[in-house]
């Protein structure tokens, strides 16, 4: 073997260990900002309304076809201050956003529930 062939491989030596425990540590402080996160941002988001409408998507094959889009209307009201700084109100809170067909059978007009995102989209039931 060659000089650089050996300076290759024992700098490879070096930063692949290095490497895997810099990524570690990066995702353990993750994961720690993220719990720190959930447990200082509060939401309650309330169903005010939903409803279906048919729209209509462009298709490759075929052209137009008409599509059934779900809609809920909601509105978010932070519970701490972290989610009033993180959350900018407009419309007075109210978010109008396309769901699944499953997410739209399971909510119900007027249930509130409490959680650390302010979409809709973004819970599972």
């Amino acid at each position: 073997m060659d000089k650089d062939t050996i300076s290759f491989i024992k700098t490879l030596c070096v930063v692949v260990p290095l490497s895997i425990i810099f990524t570690y540590f990066l995702s353990r402080c993750s994961e720690t900002h993220q719990k720190e996160h959930d447990q200082n941002v509060k939401y309650q988001i309330e169903v005010i309304d939903k409803y279906d409408c048919i729209g209509s998507t462009w298709h490759l094959i075929g052209g137009r076809s008409s599509e059934q889009e779900y809609h809920v209307i909601y509105k978010v009201t932070p519970l701490t201050p972290q989610a009033d700084e993180e959350y900018n109100i407009y419309n007075n809170g109210e978010e109008d956003d396309e769901v699944s067909y499953t997410l739209y059978r399971k909510i119900h007009v007027g249930q509130k529930f409490n959680g650390t995102y302010y979409n809709i989209n973004r819970y599972k039931f």
